[in-house]
């Protein structure tokens, strides 16, 4: 399979796949049906989601990215508050859990995205229980804007700036010998629009419970009033500005707050989340760029070739595994925020239709065929056609069931 060569035109690739060239052992309402049943194996007692099978537990992170799909399943909505519960409960210092072991053992705080995403969950998926949300939320909020102690803070100019470390808080986390492979210290772009889009859905969250912008808020020694959270939420608007360069997007400002020029999907993230950090103009290069660089009909590479840390290969013994882990891996769970940033920027319905059918087209044409029952957690960096990683991985699958959900939509 190595010797395939990658398409230049990844769309005519996805089009010369159609599902009428291929027989298949289910028709669509099928493959509806085992798409959420994939789904379904992933829920954990009612309350949480399985990571991946067989070498995962529930993860926080990856927990909070699948509630976009996982809302579409019977009971969905009652899951998903459970999900959120469950990890709200266990907020320390403002964190989320990263990751809870089996039986509640193991359990560790090592993110600083996952309370972000929690706090927009909240705000995008449930509509009652705004007061406990609310409560979650706010403890989170207080201590990333205010709390000194932790391993990230809230710089002069609003954006979150993780501390130098062998820690690695963001999804791009694998280590080789206890170092970060992908260090992203300094200011990451996805961070910071989650970090703004947090800002948001607590303001949001705050008028619900009828909070007035000028009512004080604590949790311990930490205290705001919402017209500092609104105030603090228009400096980072301003300051994301600086990600913004001649033809790219930077994917963090380093601790110099220099723009680093690394083409990765993280600004395809920023960029999809509800609440716009970049303008129209600046989506639309995110779109191109990601689209050139680093779409595949399997996901979005983690990297992009031109890169000289890129790997294409996601092979070998569990260092070498690690090194190309984030260093231009195809990940399909990523698939989703490129639809949903290609909605913003389409403004012609029916060919963004067409386009996230052609996204969403490749996994269903596996499926129906019975050749796959779930979605892998990676794909090499060129030439992306044998699955890698685990074979089940809650967020490939909860991302295509969320495809399916906006084809529907539109």
């Amino acid at each position: 399979y190595a010797d395939y060569p990658e398409p230049e035109d990844k769309m005519e690739f996805l089009t010369s796949h159609s599902l009428e060239d291929h027989p298949y052992q289910f028709d669509k309402i099928a493959y509806s049906r085992i798409l959420l049943l994939a789904g379904k194996d992933f829920i954990y007692k009612g309350e949480d989601i399985i990571a991946g099978y067989p070498w995962f537990f529930c993860w926080g992170r990856d927990s909070m990215i699948s509630l976009e799909g996982l809302k579409y399943l019977p009971d969905g909505k009652i899951i998903a508050r459970n999900v959120l519960k469950r990890y709200g409960e266990r907020i320390k210092r403002g964190i989320v859990p990263n990751m809870i072991g089996e039986n509640g053992e193991g359990i560790n705080y090592d993110t600083v995205d996952s309370s972000l995403w929690f706090v927009l969950r909240a705000y995008q998926f449930l509509d009652e229980d705004y007061r406990e949300l609310w409560e979650f939320s706010k403890k989170i909020i207080l201590n990333y804007f205010l709390n000194p102690s932790l391993k990230f803070f809230t710089d002069e100019d609003g954006l979150i700036r993780i501390r130098e470390g062998y820690h690695a808080l963001t999804w791009m986390d694998a280590k080789v010998y206890g170092k970060p492979v992908t260090p992203r210290h300094g200011k990451p772009v996805e961070i910071n629009a989650l970090w703004y889009n947090a800002l948001k859905a607590f303001i949001g969250m705050s008028e619900k419970i009828g909070i007035k912008m000028n009512q004080i808020f604590r949790d311990g020694h930490f205290t705001a009033a919402l017209q500092d959270i609104e105030e603090l939420s228009d400096k980072i608007l301003d300051s994301m500005k600086k990600f913004v360069l001649p033809g790219l997007v930077a994917d963090r400002l380093d601790q110099d707050d220099n723009p680093v020029r690394e083409t990765r999907p993280n600004m395809v993230i920023a960029a999809s989340l509800p609440f716009d950090v970049f303008t129209g103009e600046i989506n639309r290069l995110i779109l191109k760029i990601a689209t050139e660089k680093l779409l595949t009909p399997f996901g979005l590479r983690t990297l992009s070739p031109e890169h000289s840390a890129f790997k294409n290969k996601y092979i070998g013994n569990q260092k070498q595994r690690d090194l190309a882990y984030h260093q231009g891996s195809v990940w399909p769970f990523l698939l989703m925020f490129y639809g949903k940033l290609l909605l913003k920027v389409e403004k012609d319905r029916k060919r963004v239709r067409e386009s996230i059918e052609k996204i969403a087209g490749v996994f269903r044409e596996k499926i129906m065929s019975g050749e796959y029952a779930s979605i892998p957690e990676l794909y090499d960096g060129l030439n992306p056609l044998v699955p890698k990683g685990a074979p089940s991985q809650a967020w490939s699958v909860f991302s295509l069931i969320a495809l399916e959900e906006l084809i529907k939509r539109i």
